[in-house]
């Protein structure tokens, strides 16, 4: 059966941050990185922690530590304590480990693919004055309206007779609610711009639109609208500083509408060049394979799928199921394994469509055909000698460190989950008390370990230089949590490595 030849560990490395392949990432040792002038604020063992790396996760982190007194003393702590742990990873060689290798792999080519972007995309994209005004405008004017709503065209043209017979809007308006409708289903307030930028074609309805005056009948794949234009003005900006801000943010919202734009062509025309073909057996395994997993096991039986499987199993006896080609494209093919390793880095974040086995099919297809974008772009950056950038060596460092101590954490916790029965965990109390029993055992053990480590390793922290470093939040009371994580590339993950949101149960 399947599970002979191609059984993977599903119980992943569950790290805190949102992570995300090929044999030819590499990167260079700590000690040979060049940092650069940025400075070293503190060195941990032969590991240095700079201003670069500690700007780059302050911010883009939690907000626990930005509420205390000592926001960046907080910060910096809790980054060596993991930095000590991610030495006692590499002692234990748990950075050769698969699953361990195999994520640190896939963050390298990511940024090594980011740096083939910036290249080939980004550095030719700029805005022009004209567009810049244009997105300047737009985001200055406020638009106000609501509309009627009917599912079916007779009951739309019913509301568009009363209105030609003087029935006020406003009444027909009042009639559309009910304990399932609410006024914001039926209005909207939003700036010109983003209106244009979700739905196009009612912008540029809405731009024919004089205030208090109402459309035609429009569709859209849900039903039927009237719209009416409630009130159009134009926001006041009170200084200077608000009018930078505008044009900043409007000449990022023109780049990044470009770049996607470049960014769609430029992966179409490799996938065209490639021109990659899914072979049909070796699909009707790997969909089997993710059913198991994904679906109920009375779905799974109802689509047939074992059987499917058994039959394509039973023509390959004598063949290494995991080796068999799953795409052959122009100068290459990615196999069944391969599939396989990238599925379990993303399997937290790849959604299948489980509403028929049509539709199912189609959601793995799709991932499949998102593998083999990231294949070519990974092969791509590796031509173009994107792996040896100084961006691309800096960044490997940080996300190795985070990636071994995230699976020295995921050790510690497993251990404490596989004696839970000694400890008493599983006594009948609710799931939220053992996690937070969990979380009090594993802090216990983590500080009897850190002061281990830290008797192993000289830990050294440059208050002085510390305190010199910029931040934008700092011991805010009110400071909250926002999370960034970065979708476009090859996989989902934080823009930098960000401290463990573990931490906040030492506060």
């Amino acid at each position: 059966m399947i599970k002979k030849y191609l059984h993977f560990n599903l119980v992943l490395i569950l790290l805190a941050f949102c992570l995300a392949t090929t044999n030819i990432a590499q990167t260079a040792p700590s000690s040979l990185i060049d940092n650069g002038n940025s400075t070293v604020l503190a060195t941990v063992g032969d590991i240095e922690i700079t201003e670069d790396e500690f700007i780059s996760g302050y911010e883009y982190g939690p907000s626990f530590y930005k509420r205390s007194a000592e926001s960046k003393r907080k910060y910096i702590q809790y980054l060596i304590n993991e930095k000590l742990l991610a030495l006692k990873g590499y002692d234990e060689k748990i950075d050769t480990t698969e699953q361990v290798d195999e994520m640190y792999k896939e963050i390298i080519n990511d940024l090594a693919t980011e740096e083939l972007f910036k290249e080939d995309i980004l550095k030719p994209i700029q805005a022009t004055d004209s567009e810049l005004d244009s997105v300047v405008t737009q985001k200055q004017i406020e638009i106000e309206m609501r509309w009627l709503y009917a599912e079916e065209f007779k009951e739309i043209h019913n509301y568009l007779n009363l209105l030609q017979n003087n029935i006020s809007f406003d009444s027909l308006y009042a009639k559309q609610f009910s304990d399932s409708v609410s006024v914001d289903m039926r209005s909207l307030k939003t700036t010109r711009y983003l209106l244009g930028q979700k739905n196009p074609v009612l912008a540029k309805l809405i731009d024919t639109l004089r205030i208090g005056t109402y459309s035609s009948p429009i569709y859209s794949d849900e039903g039927w609208y009237i719209i009416k234009l409630n009130n159009v003005w134009n926001a006041i900006l009170t200084n200077e500083t608000e009018l930078h801000k505008l044009k900043y943010e409007s000449r990022q919202a023109i780049v990044k509408n470009k770049m996607d734009k470049a960014s769609d062509l430029y992966v179409h025309n490799l996938l065209t060049a490639a021109d990659p073909t899914i072979k049909r057996e070796s699909f009707t395994i790997v969909r089997s394979f993710i059913g198991q997993y994904a679906l109920s096991k009375e779905t799974f039986l109802e689509w047939d799928l074992d059987r499917k499987m058994d039959s394509v199993l039973a023509k390959n006896t004598n063949e290494d199921i995991g080796n068999k080609s799953l795409v052959i494209y122009s100068g290459g093919e990615l196999s069944i394994d391969k599939y396989l390793r990238w599925y379990r880095n993303r399997i937290q974040y790849l959604k299948f469509n489980k509403s028929s086995l049509a539709s199912f099919s189609i959601s793995i297809e799709q991932s499949i055909w998102q593998m083999v974008r990231d294949e070519l772009l990974t092969n791509l950056a590796l031509q173009r000698g994107m792996f040896s950038k100084p961006e691309v060596l800096k960044q490997s460092r940080w996300w190795k460190d985070k990636i071994v101590f995230s699976a020295v954490m995921n050790q510690i916790k497993s251990s404490i989950d596989l004696n839970a029965e000694e400890m008493n965990l599983n006594d009948g109390n609710n799931s939220q008390s053992e996690i937070d029993r969990i979380n009090q055992e594993t802090t216990k053990r983590i500080f009897r370990e850190l002061q281990h480590l830290k008797k192993k390793y000289k830990v050294e922290l440059k208050e002085k230089l510390l305190q010199e470093v910029q931040v934008t939040s700092e011991n805010d009371p009110k400071a909250i949590d926002l999370y960034t994580v970065k979708k476009g590339g090859l996989i989902p993950r934080t823009p930098f490595p960000i401290i463990d949101n573990f931490w906040q149960y030492w506060e």
